[in-house]
């Protein structure tokens, strides 16, 4: 028994997590199909996270229904940490915060 103590502790340390992530994702019906916008709104729910000593905190929520403007998206790439990897941005953000 202490081997396999042992053993799924070592395998629990080897397992990186993550320090960056984000979500994004929209109003679903159960089945998965689209809620139509007039019940629900135009909305796409898109938060990044960053864990700071073991709790996982909002860097920045860009939740929103409409396509930013130019000047919103240089306040928002202005402000958005410089540190957050691209890698967690989906491709709609990731080519307007680094261009």
């Amino acid at each position: 028994m202490a081997r396999a103590v042992a053993s799924a502790a070592a395998e629990s340390a080897a397992l990186t997590v993550p320090e960056s992530a984000g979500f994004e994702g929209f109003p679903v019906n159960p089945d998965g199909s689209n809620i139509p916008v007039d019940v629900s709104g135009d909305i796409v729910y898109t938060t990044f996270l960053k864990r700071i000593k073991g709790v996982w905190n909002v860097v920045k929520d860009l939740s929103g229904s409409d396509v930013p403007s130019d000047k919103e998206v240089t306040n928002i790439r202005n402000k958005f940490p410089a540190d957050f990897p691209t890698s967690v941005l989906p491709d709609f953000w990731r080519k307007r915060l680094r261009p």
